[in-house]
């Protein structure tokens, strides 16, 4: 009975957690103006970092990058709480049931994979910040950059500002990199570990550590083809400069 009401819980713990990484970030750390205003904002920063011309950020990209960094930071860390929860859970529940500990063990995966992705926002925000840029429609200053940052990235000019969000581009993907193969190294010893105590108690479970273990290994390659070669990912990443 003590186990059942420790696993009720955590898995309670759980889900607060869930509604804590949706509805705090933007409490916790307000973004200048609506969702829906983020794009305007992330084309106006690129227009006026653009025509700057200088690595230092503009007051409107700085600003943009602080708050999509902090933002970030905090989803990650909610998120994190969430994967906690899961794995008390999943630590407290017996082989009598297999099917939820499957269920779980997806779900915490997920999440896992989750403070990824915000921990990659949170370290390289400006190169995040390229997900909000909108398709262009008729503003011309808008076109002008992307073209602009196009060109110099096919032709491999040094401008400052191109060369700033390649670096950024490239370090978003080694964030990646570090975190997968981290992972999968400390997922590989705790499995190992845990075949030798008797804790993974089935071939599914041992199946299934190998398999998380293979997936992610795969995602930090990926990543990494991206790190030592950023411009195409990047080129991929800006939206094209024609409506």
């Amino acid at each position: 009975m003590s186990s059942r009401r420790f696993v009720l819980q955590w898995a309670a713990a759980g889900w607060l957690s869930c509604v804590a990484f949706v509805v705090l970030p933007p409490v916790l750390r307000p973004m200048a103006g609506s969702a829906p205003d983020l794009p305007t904002r992330a084309r106006d920063a690129l227009i006026e970092q653009w025509e700057s011309g200088v690595v230092a950020p503009v007051p409107s990209m700085a600003d943009l990058v602080a708050q999509w960094a902090d933002y970030h930071l905090l989803k990650s860390a909610f998120a994190f709480l969430v994967v906690v929860a899961l794995a008390r859970v999943l630590g407290l529940l017996g082989r009598e049931h297999p099917l939820l500990v499957g269920v779980i063990a997806v779900a915490a995966t997920v999440a896992w994979l989750v403070v990824f992705a915000n921990v990659q926002g949170a370290l390289a925000p400006l190169a995040s910040v390229v997900s909000l840029l909108p398709p262009v429609s008729t503003d011309a200053r808008y076109a002008a950059a992307l073209s602009g940052l196009r060109a110099d990235l096919a032709s491999g000019v040094a401008n400052p500002v191109t060369s700033a969000l390649v670096e950024d581009f490239r370090f978003f993907h080694v964030v990646m990199v570090a975190l997968a193969i981290a992972s999968a190294v400390a997922l590989g010893l705790a499995a190992r570990r845990a075949a030798r105590t008797g804790h993974l108690r089935s071939t599914a479970h041992t199946g299934a550590a190998v398999l998380l273990v293979v997936v992610l290994l795969v995602i930090g390659a990926a990543n990494l083809s991206t790190a030592l070669d950023p411009i195409p990912g990047l080129l991929g990443a800006l939206p094209s400069p024609t409506p």
